[in-house]
């Protein structure tokens, strides 16, 4: 999976959401206990596994993309712009919506030519050894949504689905393209997808320092270097760093009021425990 940096940028302001400073809002518990709420709203809860080799995931069907629909002829003109059009898209939908987790902060856009798996059912196995998969947020792809979606497949003119890497689930969040997904799979194409990660300006200033280092190390180390191969070697390093150091974001959770007993009370609500039964029974 190749991935590319689009976007980098420091948001401003406090957001959509006063006490948190962004509607869609990562909380934590003691034990690994995570929600996610919208405006508010819980979305998604997840837990590890008794053993720790796998979280358990349930989505709350509480959810509302903070993309909107995008018609058939906006999508053919900004293909057309390649990724970087897409990446504009999605940066611009993100900062207008009353639905995202911007806050502030900075933040990067990356572009991948072929996205993760879903996940299925109510587990994510924690295997380092591949691609984190998807959490979807949302419901069942609409059928008719997605044959119009297929055409667009068949003609490269298919928007990426957006996703939000979340590190304490070590996964990808669905933010919006199930259909766009369901007709890509449909058609036999690869995914592509915009990913929004939370950065860390230090992080990134240490990569930074990593790819200056090994420059001068390889190429001026030499007493007659060669410009161009040095230029084309540092260009490859620099894209691979950046992109490395994007995928590195921790993302910001915050304590949830009344922490544990709050999180158990959501959970029993929504009937974690059948969940639980479920996928270790």
């Amino acid at each position: 999976m190749t991935v590319t940096t689009l976007h980098a940028w420091a948001q401003r302001g406090p957001g959509a959401a006063e006490a948190s400073g962004s509607a869609l809002t990562m909380w934590a518990a003691d034990g690994h206990r995570l929600t996610l709420t919208q405006n508010g709203v819980p979305v998604l809860l997840a837990r590890p596994s008794a053993d720790w080799f796998a979280l358990h995931v349930l989505a709350l069907g509480n959810y509302q993309s903070p993309i909107p629909p995008i018609r058939a002829t906006v999508a053919r003109s900004i293909a057309d712009g390649g990724p970087m059009a897409w990446g504009s898209w999605v940066h611009d939908a993100l900062a207008a919506s009353p639905f995202g987790p911007l806050r502030a902060g900075h933040w990067c856009l990356t572009y991948s030519d072929n996205a993760p798996p879903l996940s299925g059912g109510h587990t994510v196995a924690w295997d380092f050894s591949d691609a984190p998969p998807f959490i979807p947020l949302g419901g069942e792809a609409a059928p008719d949504r997605v044959a119009a979606y297929r055409r667009l497949a068949r003609e490269d003119a298919l928007a990426p689905v957006v996703s939000w890497w979340v590190s304490g689930l070590a996964a990808y969040v669905l933010l919006d393209g199930t259909c766009r997904l369901e007709a890509a799979l449909a058609e036999g194409v690869p995914v592509p997808m915009v990913t929004l990660i939370e950065t860390s300006p230090d992080r990134q200033s240490r990569h930074f320092a990593e790819i200056v280092a090994l420059y001068e190390q390889r190429a001026l180390g030499h007493a007659r270097p060669d410009a161009d191969r040095a230029q084309a070697w540092f260009a490859r390093t620099l894209a691979a760093l950046l992109a490395a150091a994007a995928q590195e974001g921790m993302t910001t959770a915050l304590a949830l009021p009344s922490g544990v007993a709050r999180w158990d009370e959501l959970a029993a609500s929504y009937g974690w425990g059948d969940v639980v039964a479920e996928v270790e029974g």
